[in-house]
């Protein structure tokens, strides 16, 4: 997933304004870029800016942003499913470690390997109630949510990357899964 495919746009409103901010969920950004690429605070009724910063992205709103994007005129084909994500980045895990056990269950006590010490994702997230995110730079607090939001997500994509690093670091595991670095398992919510 590259491009705008791999970005997740957070969105949350007020009444006079709509707020996004842009999550790169695709593979591991280069030295230059960080995964927090782009915020925004749009007035009400900018629907074709509101358009142009969701297109062909991937949506995590809040009731509030939900209602904008309605009210836009939106309906975003692709909604992130947060519990759906950290399940599957959970299963990939668990299933690395089964690997690992089996693995680890037919050698001699004298070639065991090394235990990998997987990495923990973060609580699954509450849109509507994210965790409070602490930065070291002054910034408009209307944004607090999305930039909370948009934390969370760096935050899942970077435990994926470490536990990608140790899986592949391991031939076992590499056959598991193949031999290239994969994106976060993103899951979309089902289309009514």
């Amino acid at each position: 997933m590259r491009g705008r495919e791999g970005v997740v746009a957070v969105v949350d409103a007020t009444t006079e304004s709509v707020f996004v901010w842009w999550a790169n969920v695709g593979l591991k950004p280069g030295p230059s870029m960080g995964r927090l690429c782009g915020a925004w605070v749009v007035g009400s009724g900018d629907d074709n800016t509101l358009e142009s910063l969701t297109f062909k992205r991937i949506v995590l709103p809040t009731k509030a942003g939900a209602r904008a994007l309605k009210n836009a005129g939106l309906s975003p084909d692709r909604l992130l499913d947060v519990n759906g994500t950290v399940a599957a980045a959970s299963a990939s895990r668990d299933r690395c470690q089964e690997a690992f056990e089996t693995e680890q269950a037919q050698r001699v006590p004298s070639k065991r390997l090394h235990a990998p010490g997987w990495p923990a994702f973060p609580a699954a997230l509450d849109v509507e109630h994210p965790p409070p995110w602490e930065v070291s730079y002054e910034y408009d607090h209307r944004l607090d949510s999305v930039l909370s939001i948009a934390h969370w997500l760096d935050a899942l994509c970077s435990r994926w990357e470490e536990l990608e690093e140790q899986r592949l670091a391991r031939p076992l595991l590499r056959e598991l899964d193949g031999k290239s670095e994969r994106p976060l398992p993103v899951v979309l919510v089902d289309a009514p």
